[in-house]
């Protein structure tokens, strides 16, 4: 029986590597773990993470911000064997400014819509071709409900952080997950194509907000 493969990139941390874990958790998986450096202590330890039988974990190079490394990447993996892929997580990104509209810089709206909505697409262009040789073919995309103006759980929220309009989130989250639908219609094959948020989980970005106290 040939194993279930599944990618996951930003994987050597929070949500990733949660993900990351379940998956290993399961018989019989695959996972490869897509992170901007293989040589980080971080992406090092996840060679020390417990596998079920059968089951077994690649770590290749993925920058969200650099255009080709998507496509090496997948380069990487066929020359190691791999020619399909059943699922990939979409889950790299960066969040580190929560500016006011009248106060965002444009370099950091830069700064974030790069890998945030650039190397989504630069991850599906790149692992499309593998999806299309799997009878599961699945891509999900882990976004963030904080990006939605019209949220309002979040501006009853007594955090003044979730009082005020985030420009950042707002301008690219839609973005994404716009593009996630154009995926599903454009592809021609039967994908399944899902945008999830993990809502106020304390995931590594969550819980390193100044607003939380944490630098």
């Amino acid at each position: 029986m040939a194993p279930t493969i599944v990618l996951i990139s930003g994987a050597n941390r929070g949500i990733g590597k949660g993900l990351l874990e379940l998956y290993l958790s399961k018989q019989n998986h695959t996972v490869i773990a897509a992170n901007r450096d293989p040589n980080h202590p971080t992406s090092k330890a996840l060679s020390d993470l417990p596998a079920a039988e059968g089951s077994s974990l690649i770590v290749v190079k993925l920058d969200a911000t650099v255009p080709t490394d998507a496509l090496e990447a997948v380069k990487q993996l066929e020359s190691q064997g791999i020619d399909h892929i059943d699922i990939v997580v979409s889950n790299a990104a960066v969040c580190y400014s929560w500016p006011k509209v009248s106060e965002v810089k444009v370099e950091d709206i830069h700064g974030h819509f790069v890998p945030n909505v650039h190397g989504f697409i630069w991850l599906y262009q790149a692992t499309l071709p593998l999806l299309k040789k799997s009878e599961l073919g699945k891509f999900i995309c882990i976004g963030s409900s904080a990006a939605y103006l019209t949220y309002l759980i979040l501006s009853s929220c007594d955090h003044e952080y979730f009082k005020q309009i985030t420009c950042i989130n707002s301008l690219q989250e839609p973005t994404t997950l716009s593009e996630c639908r154009i995926c599903a219609f454009q592809s021609g094959h039967s994908l399944a194509y899902q945008g999830h948020s993990p809502r106020r989980t304390r995931s590594y970005c969550f819980s390193h907000r100044s607003w939380m106290g944490s630098n």
